[in-house]
């Protein structure tokens, strides 16, 4: 039987990357995204803000703590992964994080499509609908890294 597990999120960065550097040297960035959702409560609609983890590795860290802060938007692609730990007191805790695959920036005003950012990488100006079929879209602009043929 074939699965899948595959994540996209549209949302926005509730707190500033927080980047770190293992012993190993791997580059990890994790990021707070918030995504909305309408609940019908009784008559009237109400919006609750989901939380999300997302975590980037190697290049596609350096990129999210070079481009994103709080409060830019960002689509997020990529697959969701269980998470447990200990704490001081010993008690197990139990989550799950996405790991991003590909990050989709807001563009700012200094965005230059013609923009060198570098080899390898590649600007893509993309239009995500707002799901909220009122035909309003937003355009965001998508940083890919292309795969290189050495070991980096």
């Amino acid at each position: 039987m074939h699965t899948v597990n595959q994540v996209v999120l549209f949302g926005r960065i509730g707190a500033d990357p927080d980047h770190r550097i293992a012993s190993t040297g791997k580059e990890r960035t994790q990021l707070a995204v918030a995504t909305d959702r309408n609940i019908r409560d009784g008559d009237e609609w109400r919006r609750e803000t989901d939380w999300h983890r997302v975590v980037a590795f190697d290049r596609l860290a350096m990129l999210a703590r070079d481009r994103l802060q709080k409060g830019d938007s960002v689509a997020v692609v990529g697959q969701l992964r269980p998470n447990h730990w200990s704490d001081a007191q010993g008690t197990r805790h139990f989550g799950s994080e996405v790991i991003a695959s590909r990050l989709c920036f807001a563009p700012r005003p200094q965005t230059d499509p013609d923009q060198d950012l570098g080899p390898g990488r590649r600007l893509n100006q993309l239009q995500i609908d707002n799901g909220a079929n009122t035909g309003a879209t937003q355009s965001v602009a998508s940083v890919e890294i292309q795969p290189s043929s050495k070991p980096v």
